[in-house]
């Protein structure tokens, strides 16, 4: 193979992943997610899921009650997590889920979004680190395999 055949190939390659780091990181993500914290709706074992990217970034209030997102993890950046939103910007919601009458509530303040596994058992969650800016959203969950 002479120098400039490699040399296209090599560019080649590079703009193909570059291609797919755009596209995963601004158009649709497949990810796996595993854990207990969101059985019933997902199993423990690993989940394939499609997340749409779109939407969080150039619309955060499309955003709402009862999606499942993607987004790092407030107290662990590298890690990439999947819950359910609870509560948007405005809304209080006690961090209690039995939510008896001296149980702490919060208020989410604007730009952030609560949320929880759907196992909250066996869930780390803004129970945990409290409400999670929208800037860490990665994606809304569209399907999962």
């Amino acid at each position: 193979m002479s120098f400039k055949t490699a040399a296209r190939y090599t560019l080649r390659t590079i703009q193909t992943l570059c291609g797919v780091a755009v596209f995963t990181n601004y158009v649709a993500e497949i990810r796996l997610s595993y854990g207990p914290s969101m059985v019933p709706t997902f199993s423990a074992s690993p989940n394939l899921v499609l997340g749409e990217c779109i939407s969080p970034r150039l619309n955060p209030p499309n955003l709402r009650r009862g999606d499942i997102i993607t987004f790092l993890k407030p107290t662990q950046h590298s890690v990439s997590v999947c819950k359910r939103i609870l509560a948007m910007p405005g809304d209080t919601i006690s961090v209690d889920p039995l939510g008896g009458p001296g149980a702490p509530r919060v208020v989410i303040p604007a730009g952030h979004i609560w949320v929880q596994g759907d196992n909250p058992d066996h869930s780390l969650d803004s129970r945990a680190y409290g409400p999670v800016p929208m800037g860490l959203v990665k994606s809304r969950v569209v399907a999962r395999a």
